[in-house]
């Protein structure tokens, strides 16, 4: 059976942009705006926020899926839409002060390795990590999966079922089996 890895798929964009940093093509020092100028006062700080921040969670930037208009039963299917939760909020904390869990931050992540390869990060990581390590029953979307091999449920208590629900933020998008 195939499950929704959700936030898993995090592991596998901080991997990628390992891979890119590793090859010059990012700079984990650069700030937000140097690769995403058009964030430029609409979120926080983004002339202090680094990528090594985004990756690590001391962003400060808030977490879209704590927006009271974020729809787990019906997602956004445009990442702007989803980004726009949370443009113009104040920061949760200064860059760098401490931690705290953002989805955000994986979504501006997969818009940075998207501008940085010129096509989808989703591609560059079936091609990059998915395929050399022949993880065959690994999806970076649930588009990509045999919808009958998929699991129902998703989160405890919960009372919809977002089996269908194709994620495609950023982070909350793939999926795998078990092993």
């Amino acid at each position: 059976a195939l499950f929704k890895r959700a936030s898993i798929s995090k592991l596998y964009i901080a991997a990628a942009a390992t891979k890119l940093i590793g090859k010059g093509q990012l700079d984990p020092t650069k700030s937000l705006v140097q690769y995403l100028p058009e964030l430029r006062g609409k979120v926080e700080n983004a002339d202090r926020i680094t990528l090594e921040q985004l990756v690590q969670h001391h962003s400060g930037i808030p977490n879209f899926t704590d927006s009271p208009d974020f729809r787990w039963d019906k997602p956004f299917k445009n990442n702007e839409k989803t980004l726009e939760l949370v443009l113009n909020k104040p920061a949760r904390f200064e860059p760098g002060l401490r931690y705290e869990y953002s989805n955000t931050n994986y979504l501006l992540l997969g818009h940075i390795l998207g501008n940085t390869l010129g096509y989808s990060y989703h591609q560059y990581i079936e091609e990059a990590i998915l395929h050399p390590l022949q993880l065959k029953s690994t999806s970076s979307l649930l588009s990509q999966a045999n919808p009958e091999r998929v699991m129902s449920g998703y989160v405890v208590g919960w009372p919809h079922d977002v089996k269908g629900n194709d994620f495609i933020e950023p982070g909350a998008s793939m999926v795998a089996t078990a092993q």
